[in-house]
């Protein structure tokens, strides 16, 4: 059995170490390098350096050490081998977890399998970010608090540069802090006066660490601005509402994530054991102490706040649900001869899941296991397309596309936004660029203040400002492919020849080296990705810049594919819905969405559950005039799918139209307009739109209680027209809102 032990030890940790394998495609991670590679020539910044918009701004740059460790790994080895931090950092981190068990007995073979589960919320944010060294700190603080209450030897002082090491590497720095603070007042309620006097050494040498290493955050280059600056975080975090994953539990998006439903089993798990080995809060309070339970406790809130805390109370639950799961298998009498072969069966299946990309692609994620950089999200030809044509200067770019750019470029590039967030730009200038990118008459007006020699955009985003861009006399598309897009002005790249939708080269920057070492991971097939085609991308990006002639060429191509036809049918009906809105004559308009009504018709025979043609259907008969039709539809439409934003928009505006034929059941009609906008709203809360229906909606019945939830905050929005922005202004004032 010792040997099967042996077999269970290594190939956990290998598999902890495989979770940490993935392509590079975070693009936080571009501007980083940049940082890293600024620091080693320059020293920490104090001011902006990479923006023209803000340059010379104040930057209180916390993670500066981790950007200086990832651009020397990149320097040395390359970018891809970055993966291998994080996958270092997860054999350490699960290494001191494993330790933390050791301390309270728990099997290792009940740890694996935890710990094997645990690992399914702990892999999406297994990134090559700088938060892996607050989990990892996160632990050993943990571990060496526990240890301090068995062993009183000298290793708790390491606490203190250890504090200061988290202060240079990452903004959750103050997590240390609570964490020594909370087992300090846990050592504190445990002892009773006469245990104080007997142990005033120990309690006087914990007070001093705790105290000492919350003083050590100063120890870094902006000094003094580290004892308030998590406090300056905190306001960011909820001023940020640009950034996913910062939705708090009250949002949809924390729901449609996996990673919670691990969560509630986890604990779950933990009740059940608990309930059924009958522990009693004696044995666990000897075990784990007061500060661990209240560490649980605000963990598991910290989870709540944002869906990237998740990790750290799964971190924190894993020793304890060990624990409570050892206790019930001795109950049971369960031993390690059972424990060990399904520990080992586990960690193979688990291995093959991840190694395989077969777990990445049923939840649909967008990482991937090998080691290379993955050109999903990375704007890698574009950035060569603008070095090969020299497209220079000041240039409007988004934060999904500068970020890679501020790396690869260098110099030649300074950003308008990128992704330092709130660090640098203050969340009203992101709602102006936001807007900006929504309504081109700001863009018009930023171009005259900023005279922008070109633009740089995601190509699947900001579709109306690509829109004017290529269809303005002043402006040329010089570049598109499935990532970004290049546009230049006219007048300053006189000689540019225009551009058309590029077949991708390629979807995977990968050495030899870096092959054969995944094939050594995973040799039975070669990484592969998403099924996508070239031509559905291009039908789709022209289809949205309302080139229909492009579009159909480019549908056209896709249906010689078998495996595209049903997409390309789609497009070509969506094709004839976005034509409809620019006929000149209603019965124009008519016959346009009796096409594309035609297109979609065959399409849902073939596939009744295709939700694009459904809400295509749907929406070309509420265009139509078809109402009742339209809500059938769309009815259909949302049991097949019931977070498709835009449904819920439609069938609340036939609500309407039904109020005004049927006024008798206006009342019904309303109640139903509500619900359909608040589950809009719980969909996307950060719609504009649908928080100004709903908040002047509830201000017009007098609910202002109700109303301030959605008007707060909200100033007239250049998608209103002048009467509707009077209504917005009119509800905050009857309803006092700032």
């Amino acid at each position: 059995m010792k040997n099967l032990d042996r077999i269970l030890f290594g190939l956990f940790f290998i598999v902890v170490f495989v979770f940490g394998i993935k392509l590079i495609h975070e693009p936080d991670l571009w501007w980083m390098l940049r940082t890293g590679e600024w620091i080693t020539q320059n020293g920490v910044p104090s001011s902006d350096p990479f923006s023209f918009t803000f340059f010379g701004t104040e930057w209180v740059n916390i993670k500066w050490l981790f950007e200086v460790l990832v651009y020397s790994i990149s320097s040395v080895f390359g970018v891809a081998w970055i993966t291998f931090l994080q996958a270092t950092f997860n054999v350490l981190i699960f290494w001191f977890l494993w330790k933390i068990a050791k301390l309270v007995k728990v099997n290792f073979a009940v740890f694996a399998i935890v710990s094997l589960a645990s690992l399914f919320a702990l892999e999406f944010r297994m990134l090559n970010r700088p938060e892996m060294s607050s989990h990892l700190l996160s632990v050993i603080f943990i571990f060496l608090w526990l240890r301090s209450r068995q062993t009183k030897d000298k290793i708790i002082w390491a606490i203190i540069p250890l504090q200061a090491l988290w202060a240079n590497l990452h903004e959750a720095y103050a997590i240390g802090v609570v964490i020594s603070t909370t087992f300090i007042l846990g050592a504190f309620v445990e002892s009773n006066a006469k245990q104080i006097a007997e142990k005033f050494k120990d309690i006087k040498t914990i007070f001093f660490v705790g105290f000492a290493s919350g003083l050590a955050v100063v120890l870094h280059p902006y000094h003094v601005k580290m004892l308030l600056q998590p406090f300056e975080i905190f306001s960011q975090l909820g001023a940020n509402k640009f950034t996913t994953e910062l939705y708090s539990i009250s949002t949809q998006y924390y729901w449609e994530n996996p990673q919670i439903f691990v969560v509630l089993s986890l604990v779950s798990l933990l009740i059940f054991s608990l309930l059924f080995s009958k522990n009693n809060l004696k044995i666990l309070k000897e075990k784990f102490g007061i500060g661990y339970f209240i560490l649980l406790v605000l963990f598991g809130y910290l989870s709540t706040t944002a869906h990237r805390n998740i990790p750290f109370f799964v971190l924190i639950l894993i020793p304890f649900i060990g624990f409570a799961l050892t206790q019930l298998f001795e109950k049971l009498k369960i031993t390690s001869k059972v424990l060990t072969p399904i520990a080992l069966t586990g960690s193979f299946i688990v291995y093959g899941l991840i190694a395989s990309n077969w777990y990445y692609r049923k939840i649909d994620s967008p990482n991937d296991f090998g080691i290379g950089i993955s050109h999903w999200n990375n704007p890698i030809q574009v950035s060569e397309f603008m070095r090969h044509n020299e497209i220079k200067g000041k240039g409007f770019s988004d934060y999904l596309i500068s970020s890679y750019l501020l790396w690869d470029q260098k110099e030649d590039f300074k950003s308008y936004i990128d992704f330092r967030d709130l660090d640098i730009f203050p969340e009203k200038f992101f709602n102006q660029f936001l807007r900006i990118t929504e309504f081109p008459v700001l863009f018009i007006e930023e171009d005259k203040k900023q005279d922008f020699d070109y633009v740089t955009l995601y190509r699947l985003r900001f579709s109306k400002l690509h829109k004017y861009l290529y269809h303005s006399p002043d402006w040329e598309l010089a570049y598109a492919d499935i990532i970004g897009c290049v546009y230049v002005k006219k007048s300053k790249f006189p000689n540019i020849q225009k551009g058309s939708f590029s077949v991708q080269q390629s979807q995977l920057q990968q050495t030899r080296y870096q092959a054969t070492l995944s094939n050594l991971f995973w040799p039975f097939s070669k990484i592969s990705f998403e099924p996508y085609s070239d031509d559905i991308e291009g039908a789709n990006f022209y289809k949205n810049i309302s080139d229909y002639g492009e579009a159909q060429q480019f549908a056209n191509k896709a249906k010689e594919d078998d495996t595209w036809q049903e997409e390309a049918s789609v497009i070509e009906a969506n094709i004839y819905l976005n034509m409809a809105d620019e006929a000149t004559t209603a019965e124009e308009q008519i016959r346009i969405l009796d096409k594309s009504i035609a297109f979609y018709q065959p399409i849902l025979q073939q596939n009744p559950e295709n939700t694009r043609a459904l809400f295509g259907l749907g929406f070309a008969l509420y265009k139509k005039g078809d109402f009742t039709n339209s809500q059938s539809v769309l009815l259909k439409l949302i049991k097949v799918d019931p977070n498709y934003f835009d449904a819920y928009q439609v069938l609340a505006n036939l609500q309407n139209m039904f109020m005004n034929t049927d006024s008798r059941n206006a009342s019904g009609y309303a109640d139903k307009w509500f619900d359909y906008m608040l589950k809009a709203y719980a969909i996307n809360p950060e719609d504009e739109v649908t928080k100004y229906k709903l908040g002047v909606s509830y201000c017009q019945r007098n609910q202002c209680n109700e109303a301030k939830k959605y008007l707060e905050g909200m100033q007239k929005l250049p998608q209103l027209t002048d009467v509707e922005n009077q209504n917005l202004m009119q509800c905050k004032k009857q309803c006092k809102v700032d």
